[in-house]
């Protein structure tokens, strides 16, 4: 049996931290797996809003691999991640290959989800300032 200080302890314990509560991240999906999809998966994991949960890739020697805490993906698995985790955006790397068409990213991700597409252009440390301005200015935030 519990002693009655013992049990009082436990209750202001429980108190202080019921209703202190992580903020969930957002997740979001990089199609590629080069330096970019790195570099931005890197950025993103290391705080709390978004958190790059896949990538996408066709080679089958990368299939289950975990990037920086996401899982690469084959790119017939892009609907149902999106589904299934309720992304926030799919990023496109335009410097990556292609897997979908315009159109086939349309229907993939059936408007459940941001498409971003990341300008080949843009230098690389640049690339996560360009797509926090885009998921901002659509509010996709926590």
């Amino acid at each position: 049996m519990i002693s009655e200080k013992a049990s009082s302890s436990i209750l202001n314990f429980l108190k202080r931290f019921k209703f202190r509560k992580k903020p969930v991240p957002i997740p979001l999906v990089n199609v590629g797996i080069g330096y970019s999809s790195h570099v931005v998966s890197q950025f993103f994991n290391a705080r709390y809003q978004y958190r790059v949960i896949a990538f996408i890739d066709d080679e089958p020697w990368s299939h289950r691999t975990v990037i920086n805490e996401g899982v690469v993906h084959y790119p017939v698995e892009l609907q149902a991640l999106v589904k299934r985790n309720r992304v926030g955006a799919v990023i496109f790397f335009e410097e990556e290959k292609t897997y979908f068409s315009d159109s086939e990213i349309t229907s993939l991700v059936d408007n459940s989800a941001l498409v971003i597409r990341v300008p080949e252009k843009i230098p690389t440390h640049l690339k996560v300032n360009y797509i926090q301005s885009i998921l901002k200015s659509a509010s996709i935030s926590v």
